[in-house]
């Protein structure tokens, strides 16, 4: 479906569940309990958390992960699109033969999985137990480009760029965050929209982590590229792009995306094109790609002053 033929308008629903570690059966439950109610409301596109059925438990990977598209989980959504009729983007813990994926799936109303990513940014420490993934790729679809990440990227500008080139419209991050670390996310998920010009959707779980001790911080967000939100949406006040913001409590987040108005937009700005010119100098893409590079050595005194700092 082109552009054009793009609905004006999709109502998107971010479902904040409170996961509890390693029960599927009651996630599944509660999950499906609020899918209800999205039907009800004549959603086009859901988004459930990271790993929303089982929570990601380093000691219980092995026991939650299943296979994409046959597992339980994976059954599940693909239902769940049908009978809503809309797009459904959820995290799995995926088994693909001895490796375990922390994933995603772009699920379509026909129950067909249409795209997957693989969180390609791993904690060092989960390092032991997860592989990596790739670089994620934008998703065509009759809504729009359809971007998805997952947790510790929203850390990284460089986990986005591929999206950005490929014009995504939408990029979905679904997450399970420790509100011990939620002090960056909302800045995080304003700059992603703003740099890659497009919406931003931050679907974050709720919970308990008995082996970190920590609770997950919710507060889901709807944010698009403030430009567009300022000239397009008439959005006013000093934070445009926020478009909507959930709390710490269980609950589903409903923004209508004006994804068609969006790319039209995009389409006049120029930062796609120049980012093409610049990457188009040898020289300069080789720069901008090359992360080995080796930081600079520090003079004797600066070296010393930190030594003796510590």
């Amino acid at each position: 479906m082109s552009r054009r033929s793009a609905p004006p308008h999709v109502l998107a629903a971010l479902v904040q569940l409170r996961i509890l570690q390693g029960n599927r059966s009651a996630n599944l439950e509660r999950a499906s309990q609020h899918l209800a109610a999205c039907k009800r409301s004549g959603v086009g596109l859901v988004c459930l958390p990271a790993a929303f059925a089982t929570g990601l438990s380093l000691a219980d990977l092995q026991s939650s992960a299943e296979c994409i598209p046959g597992g339980t989980i994976a059954t599940f959504i693909r239902q769940q699109a049908r009978e809503l009729d809309a797009f459904i983007i959820a995290g799995i813990v995926e088994r693909d033969g001895r490796d375990v994926f922390d994933a995603a799936v772009l699920v379509s109303p026909q129950g067909e999985v249409v795209g997957k990513y693989r969180r390609w940014l791993l904690w060092r420490h989960e390092k032991a137990f997860l592989a990596p993934g790739a670089p994620a790729s934008a998703i065509r679809t009759p809504l729009g480009t359809i971007g998805l990440t997952i947790g510790y990227d929203l850390s990284f500008p460089e986990a986005f760029r591929r999206l950005f080139l490929g014009h995504a419209d939408l990029i979905v991050c679904l997450a399970n965050t420790f509100s011990g670390l939620a002090a960056p996310i909302p800045h995080w998920a304003r700059a992603r929209a703003a740099e890659n010009h497009c919406y931003f959707l931050l679907c974050s779980g709720l919970g308990f982590h008995p082996f970190v001790g920590d609770e997950f911080m919710g507060e889901s967000m709807v944010t698009c590229d403030p430009i567009f939100a300022q000239y397009e949406l008439l959005r006013d006040g000093s934070d445009p792009g926020v478009i909507a913001q959930a709390d710490h409590t269980e609950q589903v987040l409903y923004r209508p995306l004006h994804l068609a108005k969006l790319a039209h937009r995009r389409d006049k700005v120029p930062e796609y094109a120049d980012l093409l010119d610049a990457l188009a100098v040898p020289s300069a893409a080789a720069a901008c790609m090359d992360n080995r590079a080796e930081p600079p050595a520090p003079d004797e005194a600066q070296s010393g002053l930190l030594v003796g700092d510590l």
